[in-house]
């Protein structure tokens, strides 16, 4: 199982832009299989990204 964990160092609420960008970061490909996307309210620092090899990616944000 291959797991990344991306995180940004500031704690302002963030733009639909610093999401995609962290995405992209982590290596989501347009055609990887999404196993779970949530998002609230908070902050980017609060993103993680983790690649389940089984299952596909899970981004989530907790507040």
């Amino acid at each position: 199982m291959l797991s990344k964990t991306l995180t940004l160092p500031h704690s302002s609420k963030f733009t639909w832009k610093e999401v995609r960008r962290l995405i992209e970061e982590a290596g989501v490909q347009d055609d990887d299989e999404i196993d779970c996307i949530e998002i609230s309210w908070g902050t980017v620092d609060q993103v993680k990204l983790k690649k389940d090899e089984d299952f596909g990616w899970q981004i989530r944000q907790s507040c």
